[in-house]
């Protein structure tokens, strides 16, 4: 997700953890729930030494679903929680991105 242009990086990220992350955890379907909050220095310079891109965004959201369909299924109710109106106040949704992704390779130690 990227934050809005009002907000600075670490009242984004403020936000993000103290207030939003409660959506996260009551949102049905979602049997787990991560942040990930990007370190905007490291990762430029992190992309820069490897030859990629700059990193532009702010943070990410990982939603743990055991089932897509009962995570959709739950969406009317999920509406109701408030999470968009909540995300319009502090994140550019229009410049952010979501995705549904599998795990197809997984390195253990």
């Amino acid at each position: 997700m990227r934050r809005r242009a009002d907000y600075t990086h670490e009242a984004y990220a403020k936000r993000y953890a103290e207030v939003h992350s409660d959506f996260g955890i009551r949102t049905r379907g979602v049997e787990g729930y991560v942040q990930f909050h990007i370190d905007p220095l490291a990762s430029d310079e992190a992309a820069k030494l490897a030859g990629f891109g700059a990193c532009d965004f702010d943070s990410v959201s990982e939603l743990h679903l055991k089932s897509l369909t009962r995570f959709l299924l739950a969406t009317p109710h999920n509406a109701t929680l408030g999470a968009t109106k909540d995300e319009e106040l502090f994140v550019d949704r229009t410049n952010s991105i979501m995705f549904i992704s599998r795990v197809v390779a997984r390195i253990l130690p």
